[in-house]
């Protein structure tokens, strides 16, 4: 990792985000995906350790969820969060192309790139504006692997209660099934970063 890498073991600020307004709705798969289980939305809310009415907004794209409350979602329903997002359909994908998703998180847009038949790994490009992550909820993955490059901005990444920041052309690895949570912590700059996770959670 370059230089710019630098861990930072002190406090991070909470910075409160605004739900956003979000072309790529989930709620429909989600709801298609605990129904195709015969759960219920009381089933589900207790799982996840929600309320009902949070589960049924969130069915209705009336909230935006954060990763973490994402993952949790689909574990409840024996999905795979890869499940959510249909691959392109070509191995070459041409940035017009891109395909948006939704993987949870605040005030960013995130595009999936790598292709259909690509079951040993997920790539992602995020766009993350100002403010912007995950959420404030540290979240986990069943991966064996994660690697984030940022390609230009900042980007914090707290595993556990251990934060590093990573600077543009940093490049981080760690093993997704720790804890962990990412914000832009910048209040004037956007920042754009890869992801490549093995496999596909």
């Amino acid at each position: 990792m370059g230089e710019g890498l630098k861990k930072n073991t002190s406090e991070q600020k909470n910075i409160p985000f605004p739900v956003r307004d979000d072309p790529v709705v989930l709620g429909g798969k989600l709801r298609a995906l605990r129904q195709s289980k015969g759960l219920s939305i009381d089933q589900v809310a207790k799982a996840i350790g929600v309320n009902k009415s949070f589960i049924s907004k969130l069915e209705h794209d009336a909230v935006a969820p954060s990763i973490a409350t994402l993952v949790r979602y689909c574990d409840a329903v024996g999905a795979a969060v890869g499940d959510l997002f249909a691959r392109p359909a070509a191995n070459i994908i041409r940035k017009a192309d891109r395909k948006p998703i939704n993987f949870g998180g605040e005030n960013l847009s995130e595009f999936i790139i790598s292709g259909d038949g690509q079951d040993q790994v997920m790539v992602l490009i995020s766009e993350i504006e100002p403010g912007g992550g995950s959420g404030a909820e540290q979240y986990t993955l069943r991966s064996a692997v994660d690697l984030i490059h940022v390609v230009s901005g900042r980007l914090n990444l707290t595993l556990d209660d251990v934060t590093y920041t990573l600077d543009e052309g940093d490049t981080i690895t760690f093993p997704p099934t720790i804890p962990h949570s990412w914000v832009n912590p910048s209040a004037t700059e956007p920042a754009k970063a890869f992801w490549v996770i093995s496999p596909p959670p």
